[in-house]
């Protein structure tokens, strides 16, 4: 089973417009079993936790994600999931590195088709 973790990433907003903008963000990072990274969260993590104790931990995480090299969203080619089934495998890479929102549709598209729904893999 794979794993995560936090990780910076580099993000350009509005790629190419007048209001281009480059932001990091911290993000959670997805891993398949080979440790290769499979996927990442759409969002910059946000800081909730239980307990102030449980919020010490997460920005120890956090912290520690600054020590690694800085990921670049653009243009960066995701690794398989290593799910059992190829097909599915594989379209959920192509969602990773869609880079419309037109691409997308098309590929929850046929994900619905092969699974019947889709959403759990989402």
């Amino acid at each position: 089973m794979g794993h995560w973790n936090n990780r910076l990433w580099k993000v350009v907003y509005n790629k190419g417009e007048k209001h281009e903008e480059t932001l990091y963000e911290i993000r959670e990072t997805y891993y398949n079993d080979k440790g290769d990274i499979c996927g990442v969260s759409t969002n910059a993590a946000n800081l909730m936790a239980e307990s102030p104790e449980a919020i010490k931990q997460s920005l120890e995480w956090m912290t520690n994600c600054l020590e690694k090299p800085v990921l670049e969203e653009d243009g960066f080619k995701f690794a398989p999931w290593g799910d059992d089934d190829e097909e599915v495998d594989a379209l959920l890479t192509e969602l990773d590195n869609a880079k419309t929102e037109d691409e997308e549709k098309v590929i929850i598209a046929k994900l619905e088709a092969i699974t019947g729904d889709g959403s759990d893999l989402l």
